[in-house]
């Protein structure tokens, strides 16, 4: 009886059942914490690379280390987002300075679900860490097919009333003041450092007045005007003496504009602002005519504006005053393209109007790799097919500084409206949305070379990349239109950042993601 009570093991099965039971929905609750952890260490990473990121291009600017720590944090906890929202607290740990990288540790405390009984705890640390160092612009990997104009100028010249004078640089603009009574069309000459010249005629019109009428001197708060960015322009009239009551001073600007009376703002001086329309051409003129009216009497007086588009190869053609006597002088000053953030530019334009012939569009597949020092590697061809699967996205494709590349022909409009609508897939984000999201990956980001003409011939011309932007596409094409995207700064995953300066003289900074430095 006592034996057959001992052998007895059916209890056993129970217990045993029990254990493995209980073993079985540990690993199950350790498997969702688990999976949990690893979700919140990704987005941790996340955070940490846009911080580090954001750092570093402070440390770029020269910035102090208070902005550099301030940036970084900002950055940081933009991207603190699902699932390290739902953890007690995510912070950066340390921010890290050195004289060209910034190092950022980011932890969180994970909330532990279902384990707490393994763990002992209700929260688990994680970390995650990330090194971007200042690096050099090498080239680009994916880049559009389109390529923006600039002009490296090595040397400039103006006419005007039959003088022509060399302009000198100063700071951002060339400059220079032309002799007594020059009035008439303003030329601009530039030839860049590869000596290739380009002429510029008939940009800006200064009117000549008489040295006894009434009207002593016109000016304008600027004689370039940007589409799109610039609707108006602010004139201003100064007269010899008083107007009687009954006087008035009208300015039209355009042929088509309006007729705007300006008010009084002393006996001689009368000042308004005319609204300007826009164009979708490279630049066309406003012509201008100021009237004076007193009684019977009355003085006309003409000068002519320039309206641009954004991505016009001379940004500002500054002439003040815009009319003079026989005794006044004239100051140009002219600055070349230069790109400002968050400012929309014409990529591809949909007309014959591209800064360097043709429509803006690169032959992606005709890159010579010989002035950059690398091999060729391109796997594209041109023609239309190639060029839509460009704008696509061709991670195939790397252009280089000092690559020479040929523009493609044609306004392409059937791929290219392909290509973009293909490329971005709605709903899509604006600017602002994308900045407000902690600007995450997203096909609206594009590269885009900016090159510069290194000859001028029908067809096919070769252009020379220079540099390269980072622009955001806010929208597809309903119609065969232009081609629109915003400057931004941001460092792509495309860039190709080297640690020391590139071969031939042109020197780029960008900032980039490294793992040297890293301490986990």
């Amino acid at each position: 009886m006592l034996r057959s009570r001992v052998s007895d093991d059916t209890g056993a099965v129970a217990v045993t059942f029990a254990i493995v039971f209980l073993v079985l929905v540990a690993f199950a609750a350790l498997a969702v914490d688990v999976g949990f952890w690893y979700t919140a260490k990704r987005q941790l990473q996340s955070a940490a690379d846009a911080a580090a990121l954001a750092g570093c291009r402070e440390l770029a600017e020269d910035a102090d280390s208070a902005s550099i720590t301030q940036a970084a944090e900002a950055f940081a906890g933009a991207n603190f987002t699902v699932p390290l929202d739902a953890a007690p607290v995510s912070r950066v740990a340390e921010t890290e300075i050195g004289g060209d990288y910034v190092k950022v540790t980011c932890e969180t405390d994970a909330p532990v679900f279902l384990a707490h009984f393994l763990l002992n705890s209700g929260t688990t640390l994680i970390r995650a860490q990330s090194v971007a160092k200042v690096g050099y612009l090498a080239g680009g990997r994916g880049p559009v097919p389109w390529g923006l104009a600039i002009l490296d100028v090595g040397e400039m010249s103006a006419t005007l009333g039959g003088e022509s004078r060399a302009l000198s640089p100063d700071d951002d603009y060339w400059r220079t003041t032309f002799s007594e009574g020059r009035t008439g069309a303003l030329d601009i000459s530039a030839v860049n450092s590869r000596g290739f010249e380009g002429t510029f005629e008939d940009l800006i019109g200064v009117g000549a007045l008489p040295s006894t009428g009434r009207i002593v001197e016109i000016d304008a708060d600027r004689s370039t005007l940007t589409s799109g960015v610039h609707g108006t322009v602010r004139v201003q009239v100064q007269l010899a003496s008083a107007l009687a009551t009954d006087g008035s001073v009208t300015v039209q600007v355009g042929k088509k504009g309006s007729a705007v009376t300006l008010s009084s703002i002393t006996d001689t001086l009368y000042r308004g602002t005319v609204s300007v329309g826009t164009t979708g051409e490279s630049w066309i003129p406003l012509e201008c005519k100021v009237e004076v009216k007193e009684g019977k009497a009355t003085q006309t007086a003409t000068f002519q504006l320039m309206l641009r588009r954004a991505s016009y190869i001379l940004q500002d053609v500054d002439v003040h005053p815009v009319a003079i006597r026989p005794t006044g002088t004239v100051t140009v000053r002219v600055k070349t393209l230069d790109f400002e953030y968050g400012v929309p530019y014409e990529l591809k334009v949909a007309g014959g109007v591209g800064e360097y012939g043709n429509f803006q569009a690169l032959a992606l597949g005709s890159i010579d790799h010989s002035e950059c020092g690398h091999a060729d590697d391109d796997t594209s061809s041109p023609g239309g097919s190639d060029y839509r699967e460009n704008i696509v996205g061709n991670d195939d494709i790397i252009i280089h500084l000092l690559d020479i590349v040929d523009t493609e022909p044609g306004n392409m409009t059937g791929p290219t409206k392909q290509g973009i609508n293909e490329r971005l897939t709605p709903p899509l984000m604006t600017l602002e949305e994308w900045e407000a999201a902690g600007r995450p990956e997203t096909k609206q980001i594009c590269i885009v070379p900016i090159v510069e003409l290194i000859e001028e011939v029908s067809g096919r011309s070769q252009v020379q990349v220079v540099s390269f932007a980072t622009f955001f596409l806010e929208s597809t094409l309903e119609s065969n239109d232009t081609v629109r995207g915003r400057f931004i700064e941001w460092t792509a995953p495309g860039w190709l950042v080297v640690d020391d300066p590139p071969p031939g003289g042109l020197v780029i900074e960008a900032v980039h993601l490294t793992d040297e430095d890293l301490d986990f």
